[in-house]
Order: C-alpha cells, then structure tokens, then sequence
C-alpha cells in the first residue's frame, strides 16, 4: 500500500504538466484557426481586428439549440427582440432600429438582407441540423462587406460547403410552440465535381391567450378582445452547391409564411387578413483566381 501511495504521488505532477499542456494545444489550436469572415483573408482569430466568435454546430446541437436565433442568443453582446408582430430582430452591442438592424447576414458567404428594410428576419428560423458554423463579428465591416454592415456581420456556413461524402437527417419537436422541424442534407463526390444539397421545413402552430391584461390599453376598442396570439408559421427551403476547382455556383430559395403575432399596433388581426409571405432566392457563381506577386495569374 505504502508503494502505491508513493508512486501515486510521484505522477501526480506530470498528469497536472500534461493536463496544462493539453489545454495550451487546444488554446494555440483555436487562436490558428483560420476564419475568413473578420477580413476576408485567411488571418487567425488572434490578429483579427474585431471581436470575433465561432459558433460550431456540432456543439450547438450538444445545447439542444434548434435555430440560429437560439444560437446567436448565446452570444456576449447579442440580444434578439421581437416586435409586437413578430419580426425578430438582432440587436448587437445595444444598436437597435425598428426593422433596419444594420448588421450584414450571410448564408455561405451570400448577402441575405432585405435591401428596403435592411432586416433578415426571414432566415432567423434557419436550422441549427445544417449549419456547420456561424462566423460573427461585432463592430464595423462595412469597409471589407459594404452596406449593411455597420454594426456587425454574421456569416453562416452550412454543411453543403464541405466536400466529401457525408449525409444526415433529422426530426425535432418543441412541444412549447407545437414546433417540428425536418432537415436533409447530403454531399457527394462526383468525379472533380463537389456537389450537396440540403432542404427543410418547419412549421409552428402554437400560440398564446392574450387575457384581460391585452385589453387595458383601450377596453373599449372591439378588436382589442382577448384570443390567441397568431404566431403560427410555415417555413421550407433548399439549397444546392456545385464546385469544380476555383468554380462554385451557390442557390437557395426559401418560402416563409407568418401570422402576425399580437398585430400591428397590438391589434389582434381580423381571421382572414394575418398572413405575411416572403419569398426569397438567389443564385451565385464564383470563379476564383489569384494575382501573384508579378501580376500573372495563378
């Protein structure tokens, strides 16, 4: 017993050396991650000159986060708000204008803005099941991004942006919004061709009961009656990325149908007149090539 005490005691410093030396890995390895989205350039979190956060899916699936507002809630300096008719709305570092967020969105480097209102609520809802991480930076990028950047840029890369051969399906239900959500993705090697896609769709029909509390503002106003709050919503889309060498083309469209919530103004909405539909899609195609230090092409 004496001996095993003994020889306890003697490695005990070098498991402590090497659990310190295990964690220093992991710190260097994370200030060399290269991240694209603070300068478009391949510079390491540590000499990146705004405050930068990663967010992985994988780890954010760990937490049971199901959306990427969820998961940008998580973030130190990011708050999200919500109007009385449901448009969601990011507010980074305190900044916050109605539906003008002034933060620049993008899905696998696309912009996503809404260009008259500068808002992107309509992706807020994107399932966490096909991102592979969220690249954020908080303060101004309007320099390297151009508009809509004036407060922060949001980059969301998804799985169909890694090559190889990989797929995964998931179903989710949240019974507090009477929730459920079902996502697809695949990618496949064909040839020299990189090719995935993914799709989903999700759907909420929960809601809750106004009460006498909704109508102290103006009791006496008809449509001010307590009921259920409209926040039902239909949400589905796709994506496709093709990429052969320095050519990648880049698609989605997505379909998002809302109630209004509480209604403008904190009017309950007549039956037939709550809907709110926004139709969204783009298609992008990148051929890179780069400029040596002689000017010829690389």
């Amino acid at each position: 017993m004496k001996i095993l005490k003994l020889t306890l005691l003697m490695i005990l410093p070098f498991l402590h050396l090497f659990a310190q030396e295990e964690s220093f890995e992991e710190l260097l390895e994370t200030l060399q991650e290269v991240n694209q989205v603070a300068t478009q350039s391949r510079l390491g979190i540590d000499k990146s000159p705004s405050m930068v956060t990663v967010l992985y899916g994988d780890k954010l699936e760990e937490l049971h986060i199901e959306t990427l507002t969820e998961a940008l809630a998580l973030v130190p300096g990011i708050e999200i708000s919500m109007s009385n008719s449901g448009i969601k709305q990011i507010v980074m570092r305190g900044v916050k204008s109605p539906y003008r967020d002034k933060i620049k969105l993008m899905i696998d480097g696309v912009e996503v803005n809404n260009d008259f209102y500068d808002n992107q609520y309509y992706y807020l809802n994107f399932p966490v099941d096909l991102i592979d991480r969220i690249e954020i930076i908080r303060g101004p990028g309007s320099v390297l991004y151009g508009e809509n950047a004036f407060i922060g840029v949001i980059d969301v890369i998804t799985k169909i942006d890694r090559d190889g051969n990989e797929s995964q399906g998931s179903y989710r239900y949240d019974t507090l919004k009477e929730r459920h959500t079902i996502t697809l993705y695949e990618n496949k090697k064909i040839g020299n061709w990189n090719v995935g896609f993914d799709v989903f769709g999700s759907s909420q029909t929960g809601g809750v009961e106004t009460g006498d509390i909704y109508n102290i503002y103006a009791p006496q106003n008809p449509y001010r009656e307590s009921g259920i709050s409209h926040e039902k919503y239909d949400d589905i889309g796709f994506g496709v990325r093709l990429k052969n060498g320095n050519f990648k083309l880049l698609t989605r469209l997505k379909r998002y149908k809302r109630h209004n919530y509480f209604g403008v103004l904190n009017l309950l909405p007549l039956e037939d007149d709550k809907d709110v539909l926004a139709i969204l899609w783009h298609i992008n195609a990148i051929y890179d090539k780069t400029l040596t230090p002689n000017k010829s092409i690389k």
